[in-house]
């Protein structure tokens, strides 16, 4: 069984980390790889890829405004805040409800 993560991407669907290697709204529904699958490598390198448990810890890396996809696989690292992939699925864009699933609340500035 796979566990469910969250990834976050640039507004038009590319990782973050090149801008060009991966889009992660295309391959809804399909499995995804970094460029160069390296169960050993280092977390953040073009040998995995990582997501996280917790939507906000996916904001480390990440930039305001952004997509965010809910992916599931087995990850081959896992560290406090974000585990690494050899290969995940992009189960599904979330376009709605960012308040309910970041915990965020609106507020007004008096």
């Amino acid at each position: 069984m796979t566990d469910v993560y969250y990834k976050l991407a640039k507004p038009d669907g590319f990782d973050f980390f090149t801008g060009k290697t991966i889009n992660y709204r295309e391959n809804i529904g399909k499995l995804v790889s970094p460029p160069h699958p390296n169960p050993n490598a280092k977390m953040c390198s073009d040998g995995l890829i990582y997501a996280s448990r917790n939507p906000n810890d996916c904001l480390q890396g990440a930039k305001i405004p952004c997509s965010v996809y809910r992916v599931a696989g087995k990850p081959v690292i896992e560290e406090m805040t974000k585990a690494g992939f050899i290969e995940f699925q992009v189960v599904e864009e979330i376009t709605t409800d960012f308040d309910t699933l970041f915990g965020w609340r609106d507020f007004a500035i008096i």
